[in-house]
């Protein structure tokens, strides 16, 4: 229908022809066929350009959902970052608006992450200046943007959510914490922690914030304080069968358990001393 839209043969499925981008776009990106994602691109960014009808329609709603999804899995972080902008700025009450400001927030928090991975390589002051402030940028957009994800999602009974919301809501009251700790404001992490093990006390992802406080403890020398969360820690941990740390969607990576093994280090070493 796309292709024949322009012959005289087609001039009545015009509607039915922009109607077919997005769903085209969505079977490319989803055959697991990497080759044809640049065609689905391409479909997206034309459902975009005016052509199709206003912002407004169906159409546009979903083609720019679509494009800040591939941005994101394609990690373009600041491309994907301006398409839920304005996802948000058009559609703030959409009911997948607590799942947007999720990504947008998480595409913040990874877009830090990446610049400040770049803060050991030789650059002129000026510029390595430049980087950090956007590395904090990011992180405090994030925060507004966990925040917010929070406050939409809490609208609705866990029983009403579907499964990725339910991720989404429980991952930014952890990954709140994470950027505080990484902005070195290491009161702030522990409040955001309490705050997600206190709503999660009975999920395998409160070890998270349980880690992470005594992490943050070391950072401000209180060791007898991190030595009571470290062993609250291990207690949760060993109370929860080992097949809970297969699940993908926890928030939590490798350098989470090896900050945490060195924080156990530190304490250890106090003991001794």
């Amino acid at each position: 229908m796309i292709a024949d839209r322009e012959s005289s043969a087609g001039a009545d499925i015009g509607p039915f022809a922009d109607a077919s981008h997005v769903p085209l776009a969505q079977a490319y990106l989803y055959d697991e066929d990497p080759s044809n994602d640049a065609e689905a691109e391409k479909l997206l960014t034309t459902a975009l350009n005016g052509s199709m009808g206003t912002s407004k329609t169906q159409l546009f709603r979903d083609a720019l959902l679509e494009l800040g999804g591939l941005y994101d899995r394609t990690d373009r972080a600041e491309r994907a970052i301006e398409r839920y902008d304005e996802f948000i700025a058009r559609y703030q009450d959409d009911p997948e608006a607590g799942t947007v400001y999720f990504k947008l927030a998480d595409a913040h928090r990874r877009l830090g992450d990446l610049i400040e991975a770049t803060l050991d390589e030789a650059m002129p002051a000026a510029e390595k200046n430049r980087r950090i402030a956007s590395v904090a940028k990011h992180r405090y957009d994030a925060i507004k943007q966990y925040e917010m994800a929070i406050g939409t999602l809490s609208q609705r009974s866990e029983a009403h959510l579907g499964l990725f919301e339910s991720i989404a809501l429980r991952n930014s009251y952890f990954y709140l914490g994470d950027c505080a700790f990484d902005l070195d404001e290491y009161d702030n992490a522990i409040r955001y922690y309490d705050r997600a093990r206190d709503r999660y006390v009975a999920d395998p992802a409160s070890l998270v914030a349980m880690v992470q406080i005594v992490n943050a403890y070391i950072e401000t020398k209180q060791i007898g304080r991190a030595r009571t969360a470290n062993d609250r820690a291990k207690r949760f941990y060993e109370s929860v069968p080992d097949t809970v740390w297969d699940d993908p969607n926890l928030p939590m990576d490798r350098s989470d358990w090896e900050r945490w093994l060195d924080s156990s280090a530190v304490l250890l070493a106090q003991s001794d001393q």
